[in-house]
């Protein structure tokens, strides 16, 4: 399908596979069709689920009366947290289930030389001396109600995803008990 500012293709897993550069070029019918001039782009490599998350607090009984759920993302071999764009994190599935996209009410960055960065909102209870180690992760906190609301009784799978740097998606999946 073509119109004057898009082009819609179908595009094999075969063709997309392996990390390299490809051109497209459109051909249209005759007559008085031909081909476009070929354009190039970047086909980047798969790339699985670079992070471990945990949630905190583990449980989410119905007599919990919290404010948050925090995330914690933290980097598995060959990831950094220095690579994930922070704020297009969101908590998207819950068993496996597409969930209306939940953003986080703060968003800290631990790790930095300053030791944390508050990249949304300040939590109110934020302590920087607690957090004096450098290890590199970072911490989201999700409105717990709305979390609350959309999780089945006993174990549930909580997915966050998001964007690195480079336009790449990433996303991981860690357990939440209600």
């Amino acid at each position: 399908c073509v119109s004057a500012g898009r082009l819609t293709a179908s595009v094999s897993a075969a063709d997309i596979g392996s990390a390299r550069e490809a051109r497209v070029t459109v051909v249209t019918p005759a007559p008085g069709g031909g081909a476009s001039g070929s354009e190039a782009f970047t086909v980047f490599p798969a790339r699985p689920a670079a992070f471990a998350v945990a949630y905190r607090p583990k449980a989410l009984p119905d007599e919990s009366h919290g404010r948050f759920v925090r995330a914690v993302l933290r980097e598995n071999a060959g990831s950094e947290i220095s690579d994930i764009d922070a704020r297009t994190v969101r908590l998207t599935a819950v068993n496996g289930r597409a969930v209306s996209p939940l953003v986080p009410v703060y968003i800290v960055r631990r790790g930095d030389e300053d030791g944390c960065t508050h990249l949304r909102g300040r939590h109110p209870d934020a302590n920087e001396k607690r957090h004096e180690r450098k290890d590199a992760r970072l911490r989201f906190w999700f409105d717990r109600p709305s979390i609350r609301a959309l999780l089945d009784d006993g174990e549930n799978l909580l997915t966050v995803s998001g964007a690195l740097k480079d336009g790449r998606g990433f996303s991981s999946t860690g357990s939440l008990r209600r």
